[in-house]
């Protein structure tokens, strides 16, 4: 059974404002530091396009002997300052999500953690990051919990407007998404398949298996701050048991269940919470 661990990064950098968000932000060194080790172990990096398109084809050859998929969440104007250039030194492709309403403008979902200041990248910005060789995908429009929004047009429109205006802007296709704070549903998925997008992405800290997995909730693995190297590729090489499955649909319905309860949960990414 083939499993390919799909990475989620947010911001390289070297400091956060809050506590609660200073685990999402991986210090440019230890990022490189990542990249070069994967490098050396002969694992090689495709974008989340190229490991949705595999699945959808079910043809095995199209991913590599051991792959593994970079992705960034927010488009973060770090993403161009200091993991870019790391990517591009190396020759390693990744995919960066997109949320299209803060296109150039601050990262107003962050603002009740006090990491609202971020800015994300602008339009020549991410042109010229396509220009690199990196794939933008879409990541909604307004970044929302998507699995709280009742209303059918609401829903289809965070979901359905970031395809149009990536295309739009970057002139090519974009066929994957990932849900912002991993949160997602049946009716999620559905209004993701309606607008044509061949893949999605959800969080649930176990590798994907592209051929058996729904291709609409692909797992990914969140790298925070404290994953050196070593830590990474150990976690990584983990594969998929039983167990571990066990463990994420636990949390992930436990989460849920618990945002129901608690009413309206905190805007920050959760990324554990699938």
């Amino acid at each position: 059974m083939i499993e390919v661990p799909v990475l989620m990064y947010h911001s390289i950098g070297s400091s956060a404002q809050s506590r609660k968000y200073k685990r999402f932000v991986v210090p440019r060194s230890v990022f490189a530091d990542q990249l070069d080790r994967l490098r050396d172990a002969g694992i090689q990096a495709i974008t989340a396009g190229q490991l949705v398109a595999a699945a959808n084809s079910g043809n095995a050859d199209d991913i590599p002997d051991r792959p593994v998929v970079l992705t960034f969440d927010d488009a973060f104007e770090d993403f161009a300052s200091a993991a870019l250039p790391e990517l591009v030194e190396r020759r390693m492709v990744a995919t960066l999500f997109v949320p299209t309403a803060f296109i150039g403008r601050r990262a107003t979902w962050l603002d009740d953690i006090g990491e609202g200041h971020r800015t994300l990248l602008g339009e020549a910005d991410l042109r010229a990051v396509q220009a690199s060789g990196i794939e933008c995908g879409a990541h909604s429009h307004s970044h929302p919990q998507l699995d709280r929004i009742r209303s059918p047009h609401a829903l289809a429109g965070e979901i359905r407007v970031p395809r149009t205006k990536l295309e739009d802007l970057l002139g090519e296709q974009v066929t994957t998404f990932a849900y912002p704070f991993g949160y997602q549903s049946v009716t999620v998925r559905r209004a993701v398949s309606e607008a044509g997008y061949l893949g999605a992405f959800r969080v649930d800290n176990v590798r994907s298996r592209p051929f058996d997995d729904d291709p609409l909730a692909l797992p990914r693995m969140t790298v925070t701050r404290r994953m050196d190297a070593s830590n990474l590729l150990e976690a990584i090489g983990r594969r998929r048991t039983s167990v571990s499955d066990g463990y994420a649909i636990c949390k992930r319905y436990g989460w849920r269940w618990a945002r129901t309860v608690f009413a309206p949960a905190s805007r920050m990414h959760r990324p554990q919470a699938g």
